[in-house]
């Protein structure tokens, strides 16, 4: 039998339904308000170096061909504290034309997950407080 699925297969159906992980990025509230332009590209940096720094693991393919699926949160400076803290494999995202401040953070995708992470706020416009 082959290892390669046929996308839109049932194969494929039942792969995607058994693989629940799930890639957080978190970005820093303070940043959006401040530098909202920056911080949005910091998202996109999260994803791109997720992919960069994690391509060939076993974990992350798996994700990347199963599941992909994302969690885009909000955080403010007490959550952020946490966030940084935590012992989960991530990468802090930095803004070098802002002396390297942080920006977001990119954690890679598990299945489990740190119950402070069920509370942080989905990123939505909605959701955000800037002071334009």
């Amino acid at each position: 039998m082959s290892s390669t699925l046929i996308v839109g297969s049932k194969e494929m159906e039942n792969n995607m339904k058994k693989n629940q992980d799930r890639m957080y990025i978190v970005v820093r509230e303070k940043a959006l308000n401040e530098h909202f332009e920056l911080a949005i590209l910091s998202i996109a940096h999260a994803s791109a170096a997720a992919c960069l720094d994690w391509k060939n693991d076993f974990e992350f393919d798996a994700w990347a061909y199963d599941s992909f699926r994302k969690c885009l949160c909000l955080a403010n400076e007490k959550e952020w504290a946490k966030l940084k803290g935590l012992e989960i494999e991530k990468r802090v995202m930095t803004e070098s034309a802002l002396d390297d401040k942080e920006m977001s953070i990119v954690f890679k995708p598990r299945a489990e997950w740190p119950k402070m992470m069920k509370f942080l706020r989905l990123f939505s416009m909605k959701n955000l407080n800037l002071e334009w």
